[in-house]
C-alpha cells in the first residue's frame, strides 16, 4: 500500500513519471501476489491509468481501465460505486480518443449508478460518504456537455 500512497502524491505534486514508476511496481506486485481479479489489482490499474492518460498516453489508459472495469463488474456487480468510478474513467479516456459514443455510454451508466447511490437504493461499500456527488457531479458535467 505504500508505493500507491506514494504514487498518489507523487501525481497530486506533478510528478506524473514518477507516479507511474510506483504504480506499475505496486500493480505487478498485486498481480503476482493477488491475481488479476483481485478488486485491488483492479484499482491499482485505474489509478495507473489515470497518470497514463496525464502524460498522453491514452492507448495504454485504455488497455488498462477496460481490464479493471471488467473485473470489478465481476467482482463488486454492475451497481457498485467503484464500478462507477472506473466507468467515469474509462469514459473520459475514451472521450480523448475520439470515440464519443462509447464514451457517452460508460458516462451515462456511471450517472445511472450514482443516482442510484445518493438515492440510497444501492450502498457504497468501503467508500466515502461524498463518493456519490463526485460521481453524479462528474458525470452530470460530462452527460450534459454531451446533450
Amino acid at each position: 500500500m505504500g508505493r500507491s500512497n506514494l504514487a498518489l502524491l507523487l501525481e497530486d505534486h506533478g510528478d506524473l513519471g514518477g507516479a507511474r514508476e510506483l504504480l506499475e511496481k505496486a500493480l505487478l506486485s498485486d498481480l503476482r501476489n493477488l491475481g488479476e481479479d483481485h478488486p485491488s489489482v483492479a484499482l491499482r490499474s485505474s489509478n495507473l491509468a489515470l497518470v497514463l492518460q496525464g502524460q498522453g498516453d491514452l492507448g495504454g489508459s485504455r488497455k488498462l481501465l477496460e481490464p479493471a472495469l471488467a473485473s470489478s463488474l465481476k467482482n463488486l456487480g454492475e451497481d457498485h460505486p467503484s464500478v462507477a468510478h472506473f466507468r467515469m474513467n474509462l469514459a473520459l479516456t475514451l472521450r480523448d480518443l475520439g470515440e464519443h459514443q462509447n464514451a457517452a455510454r460508460e458516462a451515462r451508466e456511471a450517472l445511472r449508478v450514482g443516482q442510484l447511490q445518493s438515492e440510497g437504493i444501492v450502498s457504497g461499500h468501503n467508500s466515502p460518504d461524498d463518493s456519490a456527488s463526485a460521481v453524479l457531479s462528474t458525470c452530470s458535467a460530462y452527460c450534459h456537455s454531451l446533450g
